[in-house]
């Protein structure tokens, strides 16, 4: 027989043997992860998960949204305490913080960011005087936290300094260095 907490057996045996289900009422302001009831499945190994009860204030609704990124299962309109739900981030785009966030009285963990990419266009290359130094690509994304280094279009020369001409991408954004 498993350990109950807030909740009654709705079963009258003591003993119970492979594939016996043992169902369970939850007290009045609890509910388990299945309703106001539920059942537990005797197996080889014991039984097929503990039995639990919990305040139902202390539930949570769907996990939040984040831009750019989804979680990795169906969602579902209410979440049991102690739940996790893990985000993935759309192509390009990088996870920022825990892949994975819980839920704790009544309330989801902060969810992680997708940074966005960058996108390097034959349009803005031309609006500096410059090119990519190592491709001949007219446009291109580059993640957060990528490195893409520049040079300056056939006749013209920097007014920026050398460093600028290697830039990082931070969450969609560049600094382009310029060129005359």
């Amino acid at each position: 027989m498993p350990v109950l907490e807030n909740a009654t057996i709705k079963s009258n045996g003591t003993w119970f043997k492979v594939n016996d289900t043992l169902d369970y009422e939850c007290h009045d302001g609890f509910e388990s992860r299945d309703g106001r009831t539920g059942s537990v499945v005797c197996g080889n190994d014991g039984w097929s998960h503990k039995p639990e009860c919990y305040d139902s204030e202390e539930k949570c609704g769907p996990p939040p949204r984040i831009d750019n990124g989804d979680i990795t299962s169906l969602t579902l309109l209410t979440y049991a305490p102690g739940s996790l739900v893990e985000y993935i981030c759309q192509s390009f785009y990088v996870l920022q913080g825990h892949r994975t966030i819980t839920c704790r009285n009544g309330q989801w963990s902060p969810p992680p960011k997708c940074l966005e990419a960058c996108t390097v266009s034959e349009d803005i290359l031309r609006t500096h005087n410059i090119r990519l130094r190592w491709s001949h690509e007219t446009k291109i994304y580059i993640k957060t936290g990528n490195i893409i280094e520049f040079e300056c279009l056939h006749g013209y020369r920097r007014t920026t300094p050398m460093h600028t001409f290697l830039a990082i991408c931070h969450d969609g954004k560049l600094t382009y260095p310029e060129c005359e």
